[in-house]
């Protein structure tokens, strides 16, 4: 490997990340394309495939987005079954995924919560996503500021609500149905 190769791996590197937006970026040198031949450029594109395929085994798919428009099945585009969550200053939109479920940027989230969560876990969840600049305060209500990852549905629907509460139950498709309707309840009657 040459400089060049690592040169433009690095500004290939956080271009990728930046697209994927899982995670935030703390490395102060934002890279630049430096000039670099086209079989060079193949052969950083193989290498950094071969990393972000690794990374993604070892469990931190760094370089895959979070949620995309599209999501191909069996060689199909298709867009992705989104579900909603809804509540006073709350309207949350999100989908349920292999890593857990994903509340969409845009997304709204209620300020306030209940006395029951005061000084609890889901409190301080809550205030460290408002910390770390997940949501933000824009007028009555907070905004999700970039599409994030929840462990759970519910963790999801807290955040969103302010309020404890199953998320399998809260979030729901447009018509009506409820995610465990849709996802657990389905698989269920299927086996």
């Amino acid at each position: 490997m040459t400089q060049t190769h690592a040169l433009f791996l690095e500004w290939f590197a956080i271009c990728e990340a930046t697209k994927a937006e899982r995670y935030s970026l703390e490395n102060g040198n934002a890279g630049s394309q430096p000039y670099t031949p086209a079989p060079l450029q193949a052969d950083c594109h193989e290498i950094h495939e071969t990393a972000a395929i690794l990374l993604a085994t070892l469990g931190q798919p760094i370089f895959e987005p979070l949620t995309g428009a599209l999501v191909r099945a069996g060689g199909k585009a298709k867009t992705p079954e989104l579900f909603y969550c809804k509540g006073p200053e709350a309207n949350g939109v999100g989908e349920y995924t292999s890593e857990g479920f994903v509340v969409h940027k845009g997304s709204t989230a209620r300020i306030g919560i209940v006395a029951s969560i005061k000084e609890t876990s889901q409190e301080r969840f809550r205030q460290q996503l408002v910390t770390e600049g997940v949501l933000a305060l824009d007028g009555d209500h907070y905004v999700f500021t970039r599409d994030y990852l929840f462990s759970s549905p519910s963790m999801a629907a807290i955040a969103v609500l302010g309020r404890s509460t199953n998320g399998w139950i809260e979030w729901k498709t447009d018509q009506g149905q409820t995610l465990d309707g849709a996802k657990r309840q389905s698989v269920t009657v299927a086996g």
